[in-house]
């Protein structure tokens, strides 16, 4: 078996002793992973397994022999969580028949899996076929779900006895460092200011007080858990406006290449009557370049938010001089909003060159050019709300 390793991380065969969190033999059900529609279980073996080593055994083939191959998943079910001192491995046998594959593996962090840490690109390669094993050292990471994305797949793959452990690193695990913590209970969280002039303002409330207000509010905060608990929300039930939107800023942070790469996380929380058409967003604001850049959701075409519970957002912060500007707006008068609680910063292991450039805004007027003292602006239409 010859392994090609494009890798962020390392890729190896280990004989550490390992705690097994998600495991599957095939042998019954596969609880702990998910597969896409490409791949089957079957009754018959074509060749022996590997857990007993006979025909009796089961593994998972990968079925799509077509030409043109679709992008082809698979996950664990579950959140990985690990401790201080150990990170993740995932290990599997695999059965390849007279050709390659290559595979990306990422660990997904967000309720809606969109921030991706890239561990690397993989590939195996082999003339003759046997149950070849392998084993890939994740990063070190707190809360993830492991995705393994084939690229390509030539020749007929099995896979038997897949599972992730925890399991000690190779190399330091590095320390987190945290720069900003608020969860509006233990932390004051003074620093985060409400933009004054805009159709709706951010405030700190106890859980019990809100739902005084509105039933449809969170009932519990998220870090307390309870309804003494505090969290930032914008209740707009008392102010429906089309087009109204509210602004809640960080101070500025300054982030260098010389740092550790820094990630964002919080809880929201979307509540009310009708959901379609409210959205949170949190852009950067670049410090004396006026412009913006939104960088949550990661993806944000036809994004769907989580409703009527607290989810977890995460999105990596790239190098520069901004505040953190997050976003309530709604497109017309729809009782429906947000909370936010357990905002944080962490450094993080993301690298730099996962970030690019886009969907930034660039735009200053002082009305005052006698060239162009509208500077462009045209109202062409007068049957548009404000």
């Amino acid at each position: 078996m010859l392994i090609t390793i494009l890798l962020l991380g390392y890729c190896f065969i280990s004989t550490s002793k390992t705690q097994k969190i998600s495991q599957c033999n095939f042998e019954k059900p596969c609880e702990d992973f998910l597969f896409d529609s490409y791949w089957i279980v079957e009754n018959v073996s074509s060749h022996i397994d590997h857990t007993y080593g006979n025909l009796s055994g089961h593994y998972i083939t990968y079925t799509n022999s077509s030409i043109s191959q679709p992008l082809t998943v698979f996950r664990t079910k579950d959140w990985i969580n690990t401790p201080l001192n150990l990170i993740a491995c995932l290990s599997s046998w695999v059965y390849l028949v007279r050709g390659r594959i290559y595979f990306n593996l990422e660990l997904a962090q967000g309720d809606d899996l969109q921030a991706r840490l890239p561990i690397g690109i993989i590939g195996i390669r082999v003339n003759d076929p046997e149950w070849d094993g392998i084993t890939i050292e994740m990063f070190y990471a707190t809360l993830f779900i492991p995705f393994v994305s084939f690229t390509n797949i030539t020749g007929s793959l099995d896979i038997d006895d897949l599972s992730v452990s925890l399991c000690p690193s190779s190399k330091p695990i590095p320390s987190i460092k945290m720069i900003f913590d608020c969860d509006f209970d233990k932390t004051v969280c003074s620093e985060l200011v409400s933009f004054s002039h805009y159709s709706y303002s951010w405030s700190v409330v106890q859980a019990e007080e809100a739902e005084n207000y509105t039933i449809q509010a969170p009932e519990v905060d998220y870090f307390v858990g309870n309804k003494t608990g505090h969290y930032m929300w914008l209740n707009n039930s008392d102010s429906f406006q089309p087009g109204g939107a509210g602004y809640l800023s960080t101070y500025f942070f300054r982030f260098t290449s010389s740092d550790p790469i820094y990630c964002l996380s919080f809880q929201y929380y979307r509540f009310g009557l009708i959901f379609q058409i409210s959205k949170l967003t949190l852009a950067l604001n670049e410090k004396d370049q006026k412009s913006v850049a939104q960088i949550w959701p990661i993806n944000p075409i036809n994004y769907t938010y989580i409703n009527q519970r607290w989810s977890w957002a995460y999105a990596p912060l790239p190098i520069g001089n901004y505040s953190l500007l997050f976003r309530m707006d709604s497109d017309y008068e729809v009782n429906s909003s947000f909370a936010i609680n357990s905002i944080s910063i962490k450094s993080c292991e993301y690298p730099q060159k996962y970030f690019y450039s886009t969907s930034n805004i660039e735009f200053t007027c002082d009305f005052d050019n006698p060239m162009d003292s509208t500077c462009g602006i045209q109202n062409d239409y007068t049957d548009l709300h404000p």
